[in-house]
């Protein structure tokens, strides 16, 4: 034998022309046996069946309103579907406030490079920022920690002091020159050496830093590596694996990555 309950029964009453019914309809009440709840319904009747029409409320049985649904003559109204905001792209200003500054930090970056020759074309200069470039070599292999300073010259155009270490991450604050109107540069830098009887490994890293100018500034990370020719000393690019990921320009934060290789 099939047993069925009923959820909602017909209603014992119904009131006209409610006020928070559309005019014309109906105000009718359905009581739950089960949950003790309780709906009210606007509608019309239309050949002795009620027709759903405006908002129907759903109540708890402590009276609490749990859902309201709207009908429009028998139909549901379906919410509205969510506005999805798509991505935007940068803008062509902001594509080109992003290639200008991977060229910037490009030239910036050559500082930190173990073979500095072949580098050095342009307008920004670092070749002879250093005057004892051998001491790198010993501090490498070492681990010896070097204080270095550096001054404007003919072919230097970068001023400061800061002591290097091959074991540890070292502050790197520079005042610049030609290089567009950018002024200064903070670095928060680590350099490590790896060696085998077939290469050396040389690998820098700028975890974070930023370069300024009157009317901008650019915040961004560095990771670079190069093998270093064990007999010569020289950097063989071919052998080059680098990256930029610019983290801010100006208000703008972002996480964009642009390969970086030095180029002879």
């Amino acid at each position: 034998m099939k047993i069925f309950i009923l959820l909602f029964l017909i209603p014992p009453s119904l009131f006209a022309n409610s006020s928070s019914c559309p005019s014309g309809t109906l105000s009718v009440e359905y009581f739950s046996a089960v949950t003790k709840g309780r709906k009210v319904t606007c509608g019309f009747m239309k050949n002795g069946v009620l027709i759903k029409h405006g908002n129907e409320y759903s109540y708890d049985k402590d009276g609490a309103l749990m859902k309201t649904v709207s009908y429009n003559n028998g139909e549901e109204n379906q919410p509205p579907a969510p506005i999805v905001e798509q991505p935007k792209g940068p803008t062509p200003q902001e594509i080109a406030e992003e290639k200008n500054a991977v060229a910037v930090l490009q030239e910036l970056l050559k500082i930190l490079v173990f073979d500095k020759n072949g580098i050095n074309n342009g307008a920004f200069k670092v070749k002879t920022c250093d005057p004892k470039p051998k001491s790198w070599a010993v501090a490498a292999f070492t681990g010896a920690s070097i204080s270095k300073t550096y001054a404007f010259n003919d072919h230097c155009d970068v001023t400061g002091n800061f002591t290097a270490s091959f074991k540890e991450p070292f502050e790197v604050r520079f005042n610049l020159r030609n290089l567009q109107d950018y002024s200064s540069a903070q670095m928060t830098t680590m350099m490590k050496v790896t060696h085998s009887s077939e290469k050396i490994r040389y690998r820098f890293e700028v975890v974070n830093g930023s370069i300024t100018a009157p009317s901008k500034s650019v915040s961004f990370k560095v990771e670079h590596e190069v093998d270093i020719d064990p007999v010569t000393g020289s950097a063989k690019p071919t052998t080059q694996d680098g990256k930029i990921t610019l983290t801010k320009i100006g208000n703008r934060a972002m996480n964009v990555v642009h390969p970086l290789i030095f180029k002879e």
